[in-house]
C-alpha cells in the first residue's frame, strides 16, 4: 500500500463525544472514506429515492449542507466499475450531527460516506442483506488496491 492507511472502528457512531468527530480530530488525515449504516426506503408505501436492500452498498452524495468530494467520488465510482460492484446513490434525509461531525471537525478535508443499507435501521429488527455486505467486501478490497490512484494519496 502506498499510503498510510488507519482503520478506527467506533462502536458507538451515534454518540457524539465518543463518535468519530474526535477520531477525525486526532488522526488529522489527508482523506477520509467513512462507511456508516444508512436507513432504507423500500417498504411500502416507498417514497422516491432512497436505498433499497440487495441493491448494494451506497455512495453519500452530500453530508447535511456538503457536497461529496467529486474527486473522491470519481475514484470510487471509476473502482466500483473496474470491479463490477454494483452502488446506490444516497442523499441523507436527516438533519443531524451523526452525518456532518467528521467533515465539520476535519474542516477542509476531502470526504465521502460510503453506506450499507439497512432496514429497520436504530430497532431491534435491523436486517441488511448478505450480498450488500459481499460488494462492500469486494469494493473496500478494489479500493485498497487501487490506493496509489486515489486522488489525494
Amino acid at each position: 500500500i502506498p499510503d498510510d492507511v488507519a482503520f478506527v472502528f467506533i462502536a458507538r457512531t451515534w454518540a457524539h463525544s465518543t463518535g468519530e468527530g474526535p477520531v477525525a480530530f486526532a488522526t488529522q488525515p489527508r482523506q477520509v472514506l467513512r462507511l456508516r449504516p444508512a436507513p432504507t426506503r423500500d417498504i411500502p408505501p416507498r417514497p422516491q429515492g432512497g436505498l433499497k436492500l440487495g441493491a448494494g452498498p451506497g455512495l453519500a452524495l452530500r453530508d447535511e449542507n456538503r457536497l461529496a468530494d467529486a474527486h473522491l467520488l470519481a475514484w470510487l465510482e471509476d473502482v466500483a466499475q473496474e470491479a463490477g460492484v454494483p452502488w446506490q446513490a444516497f442523499v441523507p434525509t436527516e438533519r443531524s450531527f451523526t452525518w456532518t461531525s467528521a467533515p465539520r471537525v476535519a474542516e477542509g478535508v476531502p470526504t465521502l460516506t460510503m453506506v450499507l443499507p439497512v432496514r429497520y435501521l436504530t430497532t431491534p429488527y435491523e436486517r441488511v442483506h448478505a450480498a450488500d455486505i459481499r460488494a462492500l467486501q469486494q469494493w473496500l478490497r478494489a479500493l485498497l488496491a487501487a490506493l496509489e490512484r486515489a486522488p489525494y494519496s
